[in-house]
């Protein structure tokens, strides 16, 4: 999940934050070829639980900003996500950090990041783009 420049929505905020994202799930996948997944799984989804919360606060208070009229739509999509960490957090303390458990973090994380920025956050990034261009290409009257 190494970040690029095709990821950017061009929010330098979102943007770090985007990038951190995809830094701890290389650092996540780095362990799991070690052998170490299973030690750090639930380091690793404590982290995306609080950076998560704190990420998709970023982007619902840009949304509301900028009138986004996806707004329910992208904030539901997060609250999946919220959920679905919550509940593979509950799996691991319940059943243990197995192998295949530990891939499907992975591999869960992975896809849901991948479709999330370049779906929802790239509708995102053009409606903002397209908010700025009629804000510079506004007439205003003389006066």
């Amino acid at each position: 999940m190494t970040w690029n420049d095709s990821m950017k929505i061009g929010i330098s905020e979102i943007d770090g934050q985007h990038q951190k994202l995809c830094e701890m799930l290389d650092e996540f996948y780095d362990a799991c070829t070690q052998g170490k997944g299973a030690d750090e799984v639930l380091r690793f989804l404590d982290f995306l639980g609080a950076y998560t919360n704190e990420h998709f606060k970023a982007e619902e208070s840009l949304q509301r900003e900028v009138n986004y009229p996806r707004y329910e739509v992208h904030k539901a999509q997060h609250d999946m996500m919220r959920q679905k960490i919550t509940d593979l957090q509950t799996e691991i303390a319940t059943w243990g950090a197995t192998v295949p458990m530990v891939r499907s973090v992975n591999q869960t994380v992975t896809n849901w990041l991948i479709r999330h920025i370049m779906g929802f956050d790239m509708e995102l990034k053009s409606y903002v783009a397209d908010v700025d261009r009629r804000k510079s290409t506004a007439v205003y009257p003389a006066v």
